[in-house]
């Protein structure tokens, strides 16, 4: 049995009143019932749930996401034919089916207009133009295309025992074919400064014979070690390679600008 007090304060601070005043027995048993129910009821539920639990993998993950997806589309989709079949208003009819219809057209323009655009074969290409001073400056080679112009090498190819393939001479032997590049370059200038013979790195091409190269990236004295290349420090062909060489064969040299 409960009971309620009230504090009652008088005009004295030493007199007080309590009033007691009983709660019905049957509401207070009815409470308590069911309060022991609903407990009950949610052990239960708890239990049960508990039991039933499995730790889900990767898999049953998926599967759970493309469920969802399924029905959301279901329930959208059957949203907008539930308005248009049984709606009473006019309004909401139109629109649910002008917005049906705008999905229906959209995807179907986008499912042809990717089977159009496979079939096309198409070949995206990107250009870049670049900008930049100073500007690193390529290598360049030098050869003559008669690969023999001394007298030397034209009295040693008449030689029955002269091969055929010039990589098979030694290094001495085919520096001997064609003129040194002291004789063959008459003047030079790069970034509008003088370049010399020593600035060229030598090597020996199996048609051509020999070739020297301008900017090889290769230290010229010591060919073990390399250098960093040249830059062109502006535009134009003054800050370029200007090169003035003699060619021509068995020392009958012409002068020829390039």
């Amino acid at each position: 049995m409960s009971i309620e007090t009230h504090l009652t304060n008088k005009t004295s601070s030493k007199n007080h009143k309590v009033i007691v005043k009983p709660i019905d027995n049957a509401i207070e048993e009815n409470f308590k019932k069911e309060f022991v129910q609903e407990t009950q009821k949610n052990v239960d539920n708890n239990l049960a749930n508990s039991s039933k639990f499995v730790e889900p993998t990767k898999q049953s993950k998926r599967k759970q996401i493309e469920l969802i997806i399924k029905e959301s589309i279901k329930s959208q989709f059957g949203i907008g034919v539930i308005k248009i079949a049984y709606d009473p208003r006019l309004f909401i009819k139109i629109f649910w089916l002008l917005v049906l219809l705008s999905v229906v057209g959209m995807g179907a323009y986008l499912v042809t207009l990717n089977f159009i655009q496979f079939f096309n074969f198409g070949v995206t290409t990107k250009r870049r133009q670049i900008f930049e001073t100073p500007t690193q400056f390529p290598i360049v080679n030098v050869c003559n295309q008669n690969p023999i112009t001394t007298k030397y090498g034209f009295e040693t190819g008449l030689s029955p025992t002269f091969p055929a393939d010039l990589g098979m001479l030694n290094m001495s032997e085919q520096i001997r074919l064609a003129h040194n590049f002291n004789d063959v370059l008459i003047s030079c200038t790069f970034n509008n400064l003088p370049c010399y013979p020593s600035d060229f790195l030598w090597y020996f091409d199996r048609n051509l014979g020999n070739c020297y190269s301008f900017n090889s990236g290769i230290n010229t004295t010591n060919p073990s070690q390399s250098v960093d290349l040249k830059k062109s420090i502006r535009a134009g062909a003054y800050y370029g390679l200007q090169m003035v060489l003699y060619s021509g064969s068995y020392e009958n040299l012409s002068l020829n600008n390039l």
